[in-house]
């Protein structure tokens, strides 16, 4: 849908739901509903509880096309320099500085040589910090021959993610691959920036940092799922009453 279908549709479903007893909405709340629909579809889709497919990403050929479009592939960049305000968990660790857009990280690689001429790709596995210490406290305190440990951390100072990875003692780590689910851009069904009525009160309109009109980014197949939703939240928020807010609609995703 372009970000008129979006606002033309928007507007039918809404009217229709709340029998013109509901006030209007401006473009603006339009795309604020819009881009709090995407969010929670995203974010629901990960969790296969907050669906009514009760399907996590990539759990069918359905889920592999509605986030084609923002699956991603990075190679962090190595952090050689120290971090005064961030202090490896395990020494063993090696420390990369993730893109600043990721949602979630859906699975990644590394090349490892030890031994000087032995050489071989390794599946890094994200581990929590409690794991880490069961596994530090067994007796071989060692990653297995293909496989890796990330933990996540943040450079205070700047809010980098940084990904610290352990591999076995001795080892050497290269080519870190990362894919990813990048966060998607906000809806935005006009130009903000040309909005004048409120810039002195609130300094100019903005929806996650962005101004220009934009569409959604998720496939096609799934729009009508988004702007379902956002009618729905729409509605619950017209209404305001407490039923109305913890029920806030079926699942449309």
């Amino acid at each position: 849908m372009t970000a008129q279908e979006f606002s033309n549709e928007f507007d039918i479903l809404y009217n229709n739901v709340s029998s013109n007893a509901a006030p209007g909405l401006n473009e603006y709340e339009k795309s604020v509903v819009l881009t709090k629909a995407e969010i929670e579809y995203c974010r629901n889709i990960f969790n296969p509880k907050g669906n009514k497919y009760g399907e996590g990403f990539d759990g069918s050929p359905k889920r592999q096309i509605d986030f084609h479009k923002l699956t991603t592939i990075a190679n962090p960049t190595e952090i050689t320099t120290n971090l005064n305000n961030y202090t490896k968990f395990d020494k063993r660790g090696v420390l990369y500085q993730l893109p600043q857009n990721i949602m979630y990280i859906i699975n990644e690689t590394a090349t490892i040589t030890y031994d000087t001429d032995h050489t071989h790709e390794i599946n890094i596995t994200p581990i929590t910090f409690d794991e880490l210490s069961l596994y530090k406290s067994r007796p071989y305190k060692q990653p297995y021959k293909y496989q890796g440990w990330r933990l996540l951390g943040i450079d205070t100072t700047n809010g980098n993610t940084i990904s610290e990875i352990i591999v076995k003692t001795g080892a050497t780590i290269s080519d870190y691959a990362i894919r990813y689910i990048r966060f998607p851009k906000p809806i935005i069904l006009f130009d903000l920036s040309t909005v004048t009525d409120y810039t002195e009160t609130f300094g100019g309109l903005t929806i996650l940092g962005e101004t220009q009109q934009q569409t959604c980014e998720l496939d096609e197949s799934v729009h009508p799922e988004i702007l379902q939703r956002a009618v729905e939240i729409a509605k619950s928020t017209a209404i305001g009453d407490i039923q109305s807010l913890l029920t806030i609609g079926g699942r449309s995703e």
